[in-house]
């Protein structure tokens, strides 16, 4: 395995290498219907719980630099799935780009097939995740893989990144902003997404905070602060392409901002860690 990078179809014959027999595949993605059916909260907790447990002891992670270590922490958000093993290293997943999921229900060591890319290694396209003893019965497998397949659904039904004509409209809005001497008041259906989305931060709900600072800004996309502390939150949940998006927003918004040199400073260190996030409104 040169650099430990294999193809699909390494990962195929290194899944039958493990079993010996792995002529049952089980594809929820390609057939819903047979999935175990619950919440994207549900779907989070079966991850974590599962590859946390006892079956992380003995899980493989193949085509990355760590190879066949313990998983040590999981974390799921809307749009990103966090391993951090037991070697500190930490691997970050696009939950939407995960394509297929796939569970080998004949394989004894329950291979579970991710095709999903690393933000931390892009380049490495495949990831298998594997026991490395016998021990995950076929129903706590193929569990796992419905739970993945439902917050691959739900990331890619909440992802949608700024079109072109959205990008155009937000340049129109803040030219308007900037050019006004006297600065419109935030609208009171929006100052209550603001009010619900900064007790979702004291609680440590980033997610739901995210989703309604979005709320507030679909009603005032001129609020600069709107932008800022979604960028803010968004960084939280590991979305640092999206919060440099928000940023450069909020530094078009108010470019003279007192915070502005900080506010670039964080754009570059969001840029560090989304390659490839260029993030223009």
């Amino acid at each position: 395995m040169n650099d430990r990078r294999i193809g699909l179809c390494a990962l195929v014959w290194i899944a039958c290498v493990l079993s010996a027999a792995c002529d049952t595949v089980y594809e929820p993605v390609k057939d819903p219907q047979q999935r175990e059916p619950m919440t994207v909260a549900q779907a989070r907790e079966v991850v974590t719980a599962t590859l946390t447990g006892s079956l992380g002891e003995r899980v493989y992670i193949y085509d990355t630099p760590v190879y066949g270590v313990a998983i040590s922490e999981v974390h799921a958000t809307r749009h990103t799935l966090t391993i951090k093993t037991a070697s500190n290293e930490q691997l970050e997943f696009s939950l939407a780009r995960m394509e297929p999921v796939q569970h080998s229900v004949s394989t004894p060591s329950c291979a579970i097939y991710l095709l999903a890319p690393s933000t931390n290694y892009p380049n490495n396209g495949n990831i298998l995740l594997a026991p490395k003893e016998i021990g995950c019965s076929a129903a706590q497998g193929k569990r796992l893989a419905d739970a993945l397949a439902v917050l691959r659904d739900a990331a890619l039904a909440h992802y949608a990144p700024p079109m072109a004509d959205e990008r155009a409209r937000f340049e129109q809005v803040a030219a308007i902003y900037r050019g006004e001497a006297v600065k419109p008041r935030l609208p009171e259906s929006a100052r209550a997404y603001q009010v619900q989305a900064e007790d979702a931060v004291r609680d440590k709900d980033f997610d739901s905070a995210e989703e309604l600072f979005g709320k507030a800004l679909a009603i005032a996309l001129w609020w600069p602060e709107g932008h800022y502390n979604r960028a803010l939150v968004l960084a939280e949940t590991g979305e640092y392409a999206a919060a440099v998006v928000e940023m450069q927003r909020y530094l078009e918004l108010v470019p003279d901002a007192n915070n502005a040199r900080a506010a670039q400073d964080r754009i570059y260190e969001w840029q560090r860690k989304a390659p490839g996030a260029g993030g223009q409104p």
